[in-house]
C-alpha cells in the first residue's frame, strides 16, 4: 500500500493511480488521474486497463456554477451523477478516445473558467458521465468521488479528476489480488478510501470551541463543560471535565468516548447498554475526581428507529474518532486510561500525539 505523498506526486506529474473504496459492503477499485490536460491516449489507457466506463469527478461548488445539476442519485451507490456531457465544438461522434479527451479538458477548464455553462461549452446528453461529489469531501460522504477530489484538493491543480471502474477480462469487478496484480503491472500506485480519510481527520482541524460553562449535577458533582462545533458537518459535541486534569504530564486522564445514540441514551434501552455506559462513566470519573467525557452527536441526521440499529458502521466510527481525538488534543489532554466495556483493541492514536496508555472496565448496567 502506498501513501499520500506517492499519490500527490502522482497528481502533481499528472499521473494515473488505483484508488480502493475499501469503506462500502462491496469492494471496489478505480484508475484515476487529475483531468486537466487529458489527452486520448490517457483515455485509451483508463478504457483498456479499468475497462470501466469514463468517469469525471466534480466538485459540487463547481457543478452548481456550470448548471451541472445532479440527477437522482442511485441509492445502491455512493454516486451523485450529473447529466452526461460532450464538448460542444471540435468533436465528431464523441465516443473515440480523441473526442472525449476533449470533452474531459473542456470539462477540467469548467474549475478555473466558471463562464462555461453546459448550455454553452459542453452539451447534453454526451459519452463522459459527470459524478458530483458533496462538499467537504469524505467528511461528510463516504464515496470515490469525494475521495479524488479531496486528494486532489492536495495539489495545485484542478479538483476534477477523471476516473474508471476497473474491471477483469471476463467482465467482473476486480477483487482486492485482481487490483493489486494490475497496480504492479502498471506500475502505478495504489491507495485506499480509508486512508485519504484518516489522513483529513489526523492533517485538518475538523473541530472548533464555541462556549464553555459550569454545570452541576446532583449525582455526580460539579463539571465544567465545553461545546464543540464540528465545521464539516455543524455537528455539537459535549466535553465535560472533572477536576484536577493533570494537562501534559505523565498521569493519564481517564477518559469516556460517548457516541451518541439518543434513543438509547435518552428515552428506552435499545439494546446498547448506552444510557448505563454513560452513567457509569460519569461515576468513574466522579469516584477518580477527575477525568473528562467526550459526548460525539452526529450531524445531519434525523431521530429515527434506525438509531436502535446494532450494525457497527466502521466509516461513521472512524470519523468520530477523529472528531473525538481532535476534542481531546485541544483539551491539552495527551495521555489517556479509556473507559470502556470492550475487550477489542482501541485505535491507534498516536497520529494525534495522544497515547493510551490503559483501559478501566464499564459495566452494562448502572444502579
Amino acid at each position: 500500500m502506498n501513501t499520500i505523498k506517492d499519490i500527490t506526486t502522482q497528481i502533481r506529474d499528472k499521473k494515473f493511480f488505483i484508488l480502493v473504496d475499501d469503506l462500502s459492503t462491496t469492494y471496489s477499485s478505480y484508475i484515476v488521474k487529475v483531468a486537466e490536460d487529458t489527452t486520448s491516449e490517457d483515455v485509451s489507457y483508463i478504457l483498456n486497463n479499468a475497462k470501466g466506463v469514463i468517469l469525471c469527478s466534480v466538485p459540487e461548488k463547481i457543478a452548481k456554477e456550470i448548471d451541472l445539476l445532479p440527477l437522482s442519485r442511485n441509492e445502491s451507490t455512493s454516486f451523485r451523477f450529473g447529466p452526461s456531457i460532450e464538448a460542444r465544438l471540435g468533436v465528431h461522434s464523441g465516443i473515440s478516445s480523441e473526442d472525449r479527451a476533449k470533452t474531459i479538458c473542456a470539462l477540467a477548464k469548467s474549475a478555473s473558467d466558471s463562464k462555461i455553462l453546459i448550455t454553452k461549452d459542453l452539451v447534453s446528453p454526451g459519452h463522459v458521465f459527470p459524478v458530483i461529489s458533496k462538499l467537504g469531501g469524505l467528511l461528510v460522504n463516504f464515496g470515490i468521488a469525494e475521495a479524488i477530489t479531496d486528494l486532489l484538493s492536495l495539489e495545485d491543480t484542478t479538483t476534477i479528476g477523471l476516473f474508471s471502474h476497473i474491471i477483469t477480462n471476463t467482465g467482473e469487478v476486480a477483487d482486492s489480488p485482481a487490483t493489486e496484480v494490475l497496480s504492479k503491472k502498471l506500475s502505478i500506485p495504489l491507495i485506499n478510501i480509508s486512508v485519504v480519510l484518516k489522513y483529513r481527520l489526523i492533517s485538518e482541524s475538523i473541530v472548533k470551541e464555541e462556549a464553555s460553562t459550569i454545570l452541576p449535577t446532583k449525582e455526580f458533582g460539579t463539571f465544567s463543560v465545553k461545546a464543540f462545533r464540528s465545521t464539516h458537518d455543524g455537528a455539537e459535541h459535549l466535553a465535560l471535565l472533572k477536576n484536577n486534569i493533570k494537562i501534559d504530564s505523565n498521569i493519564p486522564t481517564l477518559v469516556r468516548m460517548h457516541s451518541e445514540r439518543v434513543l438509547g441514551d435518552l428515552l428506552i434501552d435499545d439494546g446498547s447498554h448506552s444510557r448505563a455506559k454513560l452513567l457509569n462513566a460519569l461515576q468513574e470519573i466522579s469516584k477518580a475526581n477527575t477525568g473528562a467525557l467526550v459526548y460525539i452527536r452526529k450531524g445531519n441526521q434525523n431521530i429515527s428507529f434506525n438509531t436502535i440499529n446494532m450494525e457497527v458502521n466502521k466509516i461513521e466510527n472512524l470519523k468520530e474518532l477523529g472528531v473525538g481525538a481532535q476534542i481531546l488534543k485541544q483539551l491539552g489532554i495527551s495521555k489517556v486510561t479509556v473507559l470502556s466495556n470492550s475487550d477489542k483493541t482501541f485505535p491507534d492514536l498516536s497520529p494525534f500525539n495522544i497515547e493510551i496508555l490503559g483501559r478501566q472496565q464499564l459495566k452494562d448496567t448502572y444502579e
